[in-house]
C-alpha cells in the first residue's frame, strides 16, 4: 500500500476511535482573564476530520476581536503540531458570546498519536490547553494500525507538570504559594505573589481556592490587599483584584462561578468584611458587611446553596443563602471548656476557625483553637449534636474523602483522628512540630498536613509521616481538586 494511503488509514482509524471513545466526554470549562471556555469534542460522520464545539464567554471586552481557526492548533503531547488546518463555523457570535464548530483537517501524511491537545493561543491568555486520551494507535513504518484495549478515559485539562494531581499550599511568611504534585509529592513549583514591604516579610492570604477544572488559583496579597489569581499551567499571576478589606478566607462555590473574600475590616481584628466576586469576570456582585464578629475560613455545603463561617472571635457559625447573601441561622458553638493565655480565651472565646464539610453535607464539623474540642453540627436542624476532644490548640480540619474519619491538625503538634459517625477517638499521629492545616488527596490515601516549613505526608491506612515536603516559611490553608464524592454531592 502507498505510504500516503498508509498515514490516511491510519489517520481514519484514529478520528474514529477518538470520536466513539470520547462522544460522551462532559464538555471542559475553565476561565481566566474575564473568559470562559467550553470545548466539546464532538461525534462526526466525516471521519476525514475531527471535530469540536467550542464556547467563549465574557462580561468586558470583544471576542469578536479572535480569529479562532488561526488561534487553534492540534498538538501532541510533546508540543509538536498535527499537520492540517482549522476551520471555525459559528453558530452565534456576539461580543460578549460566540459559539461554534472548530473543524480540523489533517494534512494527507499527518501522523498522530495519543494524548493530543487542542491548543488555542493569544484568546485572553497566552493559551489555553485541553487534552483527550484514547485507544492507541500504531506509527510503526509499513505496519496495520492496532487500538490498544480498553475505553479512552475523558478528557483532561493539562496542567503541566502537575496534570496527575496537584494540592496547592498557601506559604504566608513567604507571601508565596506552592503547588505539590500528588503523585511523586515532590514540590512542582512554587510562585510568589506577594513583594511586600522592604521593612518586613511580605505576607500572603492564609486563603486559597481552586477552580473545578483545577487551572486557576485565587490568593492574596496581604500587603497590597490584592485579590491574586494565578494561572496554574502558565505559573504565574493573570489578575489582580483590590478589595477594601483584609483577605484571610477565600473560597470558591463548588460550581465555580462565585467567589467569597473574607477579611478584617478597617484593619481591626475582631471584626471582618466579606466580598463575593463574579469568578469569571472578578467584578464584586456582593458585599456582607460587617459581620457580627470576624469571620475565619468559609466553607461550602456540597451542593453550594449555603455557606458556613465559624467566627474567629465569637462562639457562633453563620450559615448564608450562597446565591443571596442572607442570614440562613447563627448557630452558637459554646460547649467546651476554654484553654487560657489568648485574646480569645481572656474574654471567654472559642474563636472557631474552620469548619468542614461531610461530603454527603449532612454534617458539619467545628474546630476551634481555645476549645480543643470537635463540634459535630447536623446541617440540617442547625445545632450541635456531639462534641469531642482534640489535640491543644487544633486549628484545622479535614473529613477524608470517604466520610469516615476527621482529622484535625493542632498547634502542640499532632494530628487527632476521631470516626466521623460517633466521633469516637481513633488514633493521634505525633507530628514532631507545630501543626496548621490538614487536607486530603482525591483519592484519600494519604493527608497533607502544614507545619512550619514544610508539609507532612501522611499515610492514612498506615497513620505514618511517609514523606516530607520542604515549601517555605508558614504553610497555611491548602487547596486541591474536589473529593470525588464531593463532586457527586454537587452534580446532584
Amino acid at each position: 500500500m502507498p505510504s500516503h494511503l498508509i498515514s490516511r488509514f491510519r489517520w481514519l482509524a484514529f478520528a474514529t476511535l477518538l470520536a466513539s471513545a470520547l462522544a460522551t466526554a462532559q464538555p471542559l470549562t475553565r476561565s481566566a482573564a474575564g473568559i470562559t471556555v467550553t470545548v466539546e469534542l464532538l461525534a462526526t460522520s466525516d471521519v476525514d476530520a475531527l471535530a469540536f464545539r467550542l464556547a467563549l464567554d465574557t462580561h468586558a471586552g470583544d471576542l469578536l476581536a479572535y480569529d479562532l481557526a488561526a488561534a487553534a492548533s492540534l498538538e501532541r503531547s510533546d508540543g509538536s503540531r498535527i499537520a492540517g488546518s482549522f476551520t471555525y463555523h459559528p453558530e452565534s457570535d456576539s461580543s460578549h458570546h460566540r459559539a461554534g464548530e472548530l473543524r480540523f483537517a489533517p494534512e494527507p501524511a499527518a501522523h498522530v498519536s495519543s494524548p493530543i491537545e487542542l491548543v488555542l493561543r493569544g484568546v485572553g491568555v497566552p493559551e489555553w490547553r485541553v487534552r483527550w486520551d484514547a485507544p492507541a494507535v500504531a506509527a510503526g513504518a509499513g505496519d496495520t494500525t492496532s487500538a490498544a484495549e480498553g475505553a479512552a478515559g475523558p478528557g483532561a485539562l493539562a496542567t503541566g507538570a502537575t496534570s496527575g494531581g496537584a494540592i496547592y499550599v498557601a506559604v504566608v511568611a513567604d507571601g508565596a504559594v506552592a503547588a505539590i504534585d500528588t503523585t511523586t509529592f515532590d514540590l512542582a513549583w512554587t510562585l510568589v505573589v506577594s513583594e511586600g514591604a522592604e521593612a518586613r516579610p511580605p505576607e500572603a492570604a492564609m486563603g486559597l481556592a481552586l477552580s473545578p477544572d483545577g487551572r486557576t488559583l485565587y490568593t492574596g496579597d496581604a500587603a497590597t490587599g490584592d485579590l491574586v489569581v494565578v494561572d496554574t499551567a502558565l505559573r504565574e499571576v493573570v489578575a489582580r483584584v483590590p478589595l477594601d478589606h483584609g483577605i484571610h478566607a477565600i473560597d470558591l462555590a463548588p460550581d465555580g462561578r462565585s467567589l467569597w473574600v473574607d477579611g478584617a475590616l478597617g484593619g481591626y481584628p475582631w471584626l471582618s468584611a466579606t466580598t463575593v466576586l463574579d469568578a469569571l469576570t472578578l467584578e464584586a456582585i456582593q458585599r456582607l458587611a460587617p459581620a457580627l464578629g470576624a469571620a475565619a475560613h468559609l466553607s461550602f455545603t456540597p451542593d453550594g446553596r449555603e455557606v458556613w463561617a465559624p467566627s474567629i472571635s465569637t462562639n457562633l457559625a453563620w450559615v448564608w443563602d450562597a446565591a443571596t447573601g442572607g442570614v440562613l441561622a447563627v448557630v452558637p458553638l459554646t460547649d467546651a471548656a476554654l484553654a487560657g493565655g489568648s485574646p480569645e480565651g481572656q474574654q471567654g472565646l472559642i474563636g472557631f476557625n474552620e469548619i468542614a464539610m461531610a461530603p454527603d453535607g449532612r454534617v458539619a464539623y467545628a474546630v476551634g483553637p481555645e476549645a480543643a474540642r470537635v463540634h459535630a453540627i447536623d446541617v440540617a436542624r442547625r445545632s450541635v449534636i456531639a462534641t469531642a476532644p482534640t489535640g491543644e490548640r487544633a486549628h484545622g480540619i479535614a473529613v477524608r474523602p470517604d466520610g469516615r474519619e476527621v482529622w484535625t491538625a493542632d498547634r502542640g503538634g499532632s494530628v487527632t483522628i476521631l470516626d466521623a459517625a460517633t466521633l469516637a477517638h481513633l488514633a493521634t499521629i505525633d507530628l514532631g512540630a507545630y501543626a496548621n492545616h490538614v487536607a486530603f488527596t482525591r483519592d484519600g490515601a494519604h493527608a497533607l498536613v502544614g507545619r512550619e516549613t514544610d508539609v507532612a505526608v501522611i499515610d492514612v491506612a498506615a497513620r505514618t509521616i511517609v514523606r516530607i515536603v520542604e515549601v517555605g516559611r508558614s504553610p497555611h490553608e491548602f487547596a486541591g481538586r474536589p473529593t470525588l464524592a464531593a463532586t457527586a454531592a454537587a452534580e446532584r
